[in-house]
């Protein structure tokens, strides 16, 4: 009787890693593991009313989220809360891109007759999944202050930072957000097997790892999640280059071929990979002859 080889605890895919924009999304949707990262970042105990609202799972609210465009959001009874993972980055760039989406989570609040004073007060945390903080601190957190008193001029306006790098290599820290870091880190069969020698006996780790391992099963249908615009305006000019001056043409191959499957216009493909449609073409009927 021939027995069937068992999937790794933790199987981490070679390009659907963690931190990954499409697997994070799908991951924190699930209203536990959202507070749980939330309570992590900000050390605020939130209990989030329904579900989580993720860009891979639109559901009803598609429309805020497409003005929001930030990875999950979730209404909670303590406020709105939103977080949104970042592996390439211009900080300048990210930093107005925070401040936008925070007050745009303000300004949706409004309605016509409805007192400012029932604002719900708004968190957005941004996960840096390689960025490392100068100032050796895993999270910074950036309120209102008034510039003549150095006092909180608000609570209603809260965004994070938080710095993966330097949050996991700081060995002695045993807290959620360690674990959570030391997660975003892994890239490769080894490190996955070191998180899990780790972290034996660890029930967040536990329970990432299950939940990776489920959303991980079967990722047919990720490349056409990467085509959807939202996932490809957070790719810069430069992550998408990166496919393929860095020894990387096969994947920007099959990346490539996942589109011509799916039927979209050469010139559209063009656009999206950065080459030209001549390029396209060639790849397309190179396919055909094969």
């Amino acid at each position: 009787m021939t027995r069937i080889k068992e999937r790794p605890q933790f199987d981490v895919h070679e390009k659907y890693f963690p931190a990954n924009d499409i697997v994070f999304g799908l991951m924190f949707a699930e209203k536990v593991l959202f507070e749980k990262l939330v309570h992590a970042i900000t050390h605020k105990e939130i209990n989030v009313i329904g579900e989580p609202y993720s860009q891979v799972e639109k559901r009803e609210r598609a429309a805020t989220l497409r003005s929001i465009r930030l990875d999950i959001l979730a209404e909670a009874r303590e406020g709105i809360f939103a977080v949104d993972m970042q592996r390439y980055y211009d900080e300048e760039e990210l930093d107005k891109r925070m401040i936008m989406y925070g007050c745009r989570l303000m300004s949706t609040q409004v309605r016509k007759g409805k007192s400012y004073k029932f604002l719900k007060p708004v968190c957005v945390s941004f996960i840096l999944a390689e960025a490392d903080n100068s100032e050796s601190e895993s999270v910074d957190e950036l309120v209102i202050t008034s510039s003549t008193t150095g006092k909180v001029f608000s609570d209603l306006f809260t965004l994070y930072k938080v710095f993966v790098p330097t949050a996991a290599g700081n060995a002695e820290n045993d807290t959620d957000l360690y674990v959570f870091s030391r997660f975003f880190e892994v890239r490769e069969p080894s490190q996955a097997e070191k998180f899990m020698k780790d972290f034996a006996g660890n029930e967040l780790a536990k329970e990432l790892m299950k939940m990776y391992n489920e959303v991980t099963e079967d990722t047919t249908r990720f490349l056409l999640l990467e085509d959807e615009p939202y996932f490809h305006e957070k790719l810069s000019d430069e992550d998408k280059k990166r496919l393929r001056d860095e020894g990387r043409q096969e994947e920007f191959n099959k990346f490539v071929q996942g589109m011509l499957a799916a039927r979209l216009p050469f010139e559209q493909i063009s656009s999206i990979a950065k080459v030209p449609q001549d390029v396209i073409y060639n790849m397309a009927h190179a396919a055909q002859r094969a």
